[in-house]
């Protein structure tokens, strides 16, 4: 005879969790859409909290690589000041947050793909969805094509936002979504982003000290360093979904918070967690916090 008691669950959601069901409220959404928009909850979560793994997965690269250039500071000086001939520049070889990157434009692609399928039951709720991949849209292959497709070809005629949601998700997807899935499918194939330039540090010929303050954070093939990279597709993501949900109909939009407030809202949870400078860092170095991943933000 069992006789345990039953269990009552009690959740304490992370930041990343409370600003995505902040975006996707399942009272927001009609009944038969409220599991679907949980589903696209989960999934931007995951990728807000990978996203903050490209940025601390940059602060340890960081971190590995100076300690690196300092204990070989006396060959590497040595070597440049020979070989003054030659253009020595040391890298990193940017393991971590090359596999960083990768699960967070991997998790941004499912986002998507299950926010597609949202958007369509919004418009359509008997119809047979479609996912965000790609499809030639107006002579072009982008990211999003196949939605596009769906939308232009099979959304109810009393759906009048029709032509208003084609612009803004062709716009986006032109803008930031296609570069950024075929980022991930680089990584995914490849390892690594073509022509994308790693952490780096260029070495003075003239035998002077190894200056931390010169190295080099890592650029895509783009020309945007990568950190601003992560700050921009955050931003552009928030715009894409403030500005496609307000065309979604069915939707009840008092309660879908604007991204702007729910990043503010993350960010003060984020502060507020933020160890002190003198407490031990939580990386696992053992040193002080303000010696050490302190120091680098």
């Amino acid at each position: 005879m069992n006789n345990e008691q039953p269990e009552t669950k009690i959740i304490f959601a992370s930041r990343f969790m409370q600003t995505a069901t902040g975006v996707f409220n399942g009272n927001a959404f009609p009944g038969s859409l409220d599991k679907h928009a949980t589903v696209c909850a989960n999934r931007l979560a995951l990728f807000l909290f990978n996203l903050e793994r490209v940025k601390y997965a940059l602060d340890t690269a960081y971190d590995d690589f100076s300690r690196q250039l300092i204990s070989n500071s006396s060959d590497l000086c040595d070597a440049a000041s020979n070989r003054r001939d030659l253009k020595f520049v040391v890298y990193s070889d940017g393991l971590e947050y090359h596999t960083a990157l990768h699960f967070a434009l991997y998790s941004l692609k499912s986002f998507l793909d299950v926010y597609s399928i949202l958007m369509c039951r919004s418009i359509n709720e008997k119809t047979k969805t479609t996912t965000f991949g790609s499809k030639n849209f107006e002579g072009k292959k982008i990211s999003g094509g196949k939605f596009l497709s769906w939308i232009n070809g099979t959304s109810p005629a009393s759906y009048d936002k029709k032509d208003q949601l084609i612009e803004t998700v062709a716009r986006h997807s032109h803008q930031w979504i296609t570069e950024a899935v075929n980022y991930r499918d680089t990584l995914a194939h490849y390892g690594d982003i073509k022509d994308m330039i790693d952490m780096r540090l260029p070495l003075d010929s003239t035998k002077k000290p190894i200056d931390l303050r010169l190295i080099e954070k890592p650029v895509l093939p783009g020309g945007e360093k990568l950190d601003r990279y992560l700050e921009s597709i955050m931003c552009n993501l928030g715009l894409f979904l403030d500005e496609t949900i307000q065309l979604l109909p069915n939707v009840n939009q008092e309660l879908i918070e604007r991204w702007d407030k729910c990043l503010a809202y993350s960010r003060e949870r984020k502060e507020a967690n933020k160890p002190s400078r003198n407490s031990t860092c939580p990386c696992g170095s053992g040193k002080k916090y303000k010696h050490c991943h302190g120091k680098l933000n």
